[in-house]
């Protein structure tokens, strides 16, 4: 096999399993941070929301917008983090155990 062809059947995949989650993780928790940062002035959802309430005096609606966003957006973080854990999950396992159960039923292998 050629480097390249190495490099993308083997060590790709295997690098891409131990990457997702620490990935992802990094992800969720900046955009959370991101609610942090408004205090800090930097233009975000919450610096939006603070502009907004200064000028409306609505405090609360603003805030539960707010949260539904960070809420809705982190959920689907999650869900693309998920499907992507189990779509590059390590399948090895699976077929070894359906081999196990197989063979200790009397099927065959």
């Amino acid at each position: 096999m050629t480097k390249a062809r190495v490099y993308r059947r083997v060590v790709l995949p295997q690098a891409i399993r131990i990457a997702i989650p620490p990935i992802f993780n990094n992800l969720i928790n900046m955009l959370k941070g991101t609610s942090i940062v408004a205090f800090i002035g930097v233009f975000d959802l919450m610096y939006t929301v603070q502009s907004i309430y200064q000028i409306s005096y609505e405090i609360a609606p603003l805030l539960v917008v707010a949260t539904i966003w960070y809420l809705v957006v982190v959920t689907i973080l999650t869900f693309v983090q998920s499907a992507l854990e189990s779509k590059f999950a390590f399948t090895r396992s699976n077929s070894l155990r359906r081999r196990i159960l197989s063979n200790a039923f009397g099927g065959r292998s």
